[in-house]
């Protein structure tokens, strides 16, 4: 199973020469190259640290689509 890239936070907005993608403060930037990570660290763009990985949410349940259901709090109401 490959890893995946960790990702950075953008600090200021710029372009990736290497993609041409613009990326804006808040921004998530993948960061495959360790190379092209220290350029843009040094350079202010990128945050020194990788954003923590987000824990995996649970699973929701959905009801059919156009349902309303009913908290718990409103069981027996009407």
């Amino acid at each position: 199973m490959a890893k995946t890239a960790e990702m950075y936070d953008v600090l200021k907005v710029f372009r990736d020469k290497e993609t041409k993608k613009r990326y804006i403060v808040g921004a998530s930037f993948p960061g495959e190259d360790p190379e092209r990570i220290a350029e843009l660290q040094e350079g202010g763009y990128l945050a020194v640290e990788p954003q923590a990985p987000e824990a995996p949410k649970p699973a929701e349940k959905k009801g059919k689509a156009g349902e309303v259901t009913p908290d718990a709090d409103d069981a027996g109401k009407s």
